[in-house]
């Protein structure tokens, strides 16, 4: 993006791959990909995210809904903290939780991890009825209300680390392969269907 805010993994054997065997990898849809399905691959940096409102778009193939544990796709926080993650049942689900433990989980759809390539869009908007809105294949809508979340800057509330591909520091590892993420520290919800779009014309998600 040119602000800096570069994410890297310093570990050699905790690096995400983009050839295997000699061969470049690719998702369901042909197209190239990073691979996280060793354990304890991530990409890592210092807090990243600042902004509560903010809009998150993912495009990955996650491993099956037999999964043995809930992979996390990307996670900032400890005990303050915003997550989108695949469930052993196969739902897709973003989180938001504050430090005094208060939580929203938005889960989206059925087995949705199984058999290809998915887009998750995840919006953080204005406290109340309608804060956290998660979305599968521009579908699968769910809603939570965030009335009795804290509302507070990210980096002020919480020193905990942002990752990609697993808890910042390991643990709930993500199995898939990952081909975009892109994150905005705005509301960018009335955007939600051209971004979408844009997203599916070239990854064809759905």
């Amino acid at each position: 993006s040119g602000n800096g805010k570069d994410i890297i993994q310093a570990t050699t054997g905790d690096q995400p791959k983009i050839v295997s065997s000699g061969s470049l990898i690719t998702s369901a849809n042909g197209l190239p990909s990073i691979s996280f399905a060793d354990d304890a691959v991530t990409l890592e940096r210092e807090e990243l995210l600042t902004s509560q409102l903010s809009a998150y778009f993912f495009v990955y193939d996650a491993e099956a809904g037999d999964s043995t544990e809930a992979q996390v796709v990307m996670r900032q926080g400890s005990n303050y903290r915003i997550a989108a993650s695949v469930l052993t049942s196969g739902k897709i689900r973003s989180q938001l939780r504050d430090a005094a433990g208060d939580a929203v989980f938005a889960d989206s759809g059925g087995d949705l991890a199984t058999g290809g390539t998915i887009l998750q869009s995840a919006f953080i908007r204005a406290r109340g009825a309608g804060g956290l809105y998660n979305y599968v294949d521009g579908a699968n809508e769910i809603i939570k209300d965030t009335t009795d979340i804290e509302d507070v800057n990210f980096a002020a509330s919480d020193t905990g680390d942002f990752s990609i591909g697993a808890n910042p520091g390991g643990a709930f590892d993500f199995k898939g392969k990952l081909q975009e993420v892109i994150l905005f520290e705005s509301d960018l919800f009335t955007d939600k269907s051209t971004i979408e779009t844009e997203l599916n014309n070239h990854y064809s998600a759905f």
